[in-house]
């Protein structure tokens, strides 16, 4: 039995009112999934109107999954977060696991990523865990949706290995909300650092592996009329920094990546109009 013959076998029990009725044993043996998992399905997912999944997990598509401006709003960010530091992979409960890495003392950047992972994987357990004795953090939520919303990862290998390229609706959800994608962008491959010999001002440099997400981060950047400089190659990938007349214009979109002892005192930028993301971005770097 397979996948979508399960889901209509579990939704048929719960439609017939025959769940509660059953024993445990019979109704692994007809539907492959156990009963507790079911139950949860019902009590959780089954009030949204989608079908439940063998995971735990509600499969949508991407106009239920984005069905308003706001969501579009944090989905560009999220895309521009995973084109950084995100990736997808199978998990060990067999599904898909969408993955952000970061700094853990990066605290404000690190709290955009997860408020934007649980807006749009609102149905889904978001984890954050800190790797010990390190400086790594780790956004992991588990959802089949992932192949879904980052078509990009399927195929596997890593973004620097492949030809990354934005479907049509990608392209046309970024081109409505350009600032939330290179706000994604920079938070995650993104260096603010003083530059000059005498007189020392702030610089903006993007860094990553792969040409074709440099490609896309410049695209973006024109979408905001910010002006930068030609990439060039360094040691292991490519980089590029941002003219010094648009570094206060990029401020403005990116904020800082921390909200205590910031190296940086930048203003913090209120995106998304999401009640969760006005609690984030409203401590000012101090």
């Amino acid at each position: 039995m397979n996948i979508l013959e399960r889901c209509k076998t579990v939704l048929e029990f719960h439609l017939s009112g025959a769940m509660d009725e059953v024993s445990e044993w019979d109704f692994y043996q007809l539907t492959g999934s156990r009963i507790e998992s079911a139950r949860l399905w019902r009590d959780k997912f089954v009030k949204t109107g989608a079908v439940p999944s063998i995971y735990g997990d509600t499969l949508l598509t991407v106009e239920e999954l984005l069905h308003n401006e706001e969501m579009e709003q944090v989905y560009s960010l999220l895309l521009g977060i995973y084109l950084g530091d995100g990736s997808v992979c199978k998990s060990h409960r067999r599904c898909a696991e969408f993955c952000v890495a970061g700094d853990w003392r990066q605290d404000r950047a690190l709290q955009v990523a997860e408020l934007a992972t649980k807006t749009i994987f609102e149905l889904n357990k978001v984890s954050v865990s800190r790797k010990a004795g390190e400086h790594s953090a780790f956004i992991r939520v588990s959802s089949n949706n992932a192949l879904t919303l980052f078509p990009q990862s399927i195929g596997g290998g890593q973004k620097w290995s492949k030809h990354i390229v934005l479907t049509d609706w990608q392209e046309r959800c970024v081109r409505k909300n350009p600032k939330g994608f290179v706000q994604g962008l920079f938070l995650t491959d993104g260096s603010r650092s003083l530059h000059g010999r005498y007189k020392q001002q702030p610089l903006w440099t993007f860094f990553n592996k792969s040409p074709d997400i440099i490609n896309l981060t410049r695209w973006g950047l024109n979408l905001v009329g910010v002006e930068f400089n030609d990439p060039r190659y360094s040691v292991g990938g490519f980089s590029f920094s941002v003219k010094a007349k648009s570094t206060a214009a990029l401020d403005k979109i990116v904020g800082s990546k921390y909200t205590q002892r910031s190296k940086f005192k930048l203003p913090a930028y209120d995106l998304i109009k999401h009640p969760a993301y006005c609690a984030a971005t409203s401590t000012v770097a101090r």
